[in-house]
């Protein structure tokens, strides 16, 4: 009966872990052939004891997928608490970040916070996140600015400012290194 009970939370599960892991973690709990299979005397305890812990895991990450350790010289994008998502794509993010994208799917219009060119935040954050460079990205602004369809983003000085401005500004998005984030933002996770 105990083996019923995990072999349904084994399916249950199929679909969020990997086939050859569910494959090779019941040959090596399972003895007979084919068509008679039952589990090694204990391994159906170990078994589902492993499946519920692997359960809440999955689960945890489904609650919040976006929790990463946060490294303090890592460059993270952050948006306002209100903002509904969880995770962006590069390509959202550069068209964000471009002046091209300016609503959130909500329909919102999105506020653009950026650091000075120069500074090294923005340079990491151009080259490791949006994967160009700051000159490219201001030339992108210029473009569109003197065109008439677009403007610039709001210019910050320092990344504590930058922190002031992404928590109390609704449906605002930056950038900011892992040492000086806070509670009051939300982190987004960069989907490639």
């Amino acid at each position: 009966m105990a083996s019923n009970a995990v072999m349904d939370l084994f399916y249950s599960l199929r679909k969020k872990i990997p086939r050859t892991l569910i494959l090779k973690t019941m040959k090596q709990l399972m003895v007979g052939t084919q068509s008679n299979l039952r589990f090694r005397p204990l391994s159906s305890f170990v078994l589902s004891g492993i499946l519920l812990f692997l359960a809440s895991v999955i689960n945890a990450q489904e609650i919040d997928p976006a929790l990463p350790a946060i490294d303090d010289d890592k460059i993270y994008v952050i948006a306002n608490q209100q903002i509904e998502l969880v995770q962006i794509s590069t390509g959202s993010l550069r068209s964000i970040f471009a002046m091209r994208k300016r609503t959130w799917p909500s329909g919102e219009t999105v506020k653009v916070f950026v650091l000075a060119d120069n500074n090294p935040t923005h340079v990491r954050f151009t080259k490791e996140l949006l994967h160009t460079f700051p000159y490219n990205l201001r030339r992108i602004w210029d473009r569109r600015v003197f065109s008439g369809i677009g403007q610039y983003p709001t210019l910050l000085s320092s990344e504590s400012e930058m922190m002031e401005k992404i928590a109390s500004t609704t449906n605002a998005i930056g950038y900011i290194q892992g040492k000086f984030i806070s509670d009051d933002v939300k982190l987004l996770v960069v989907k490639k």
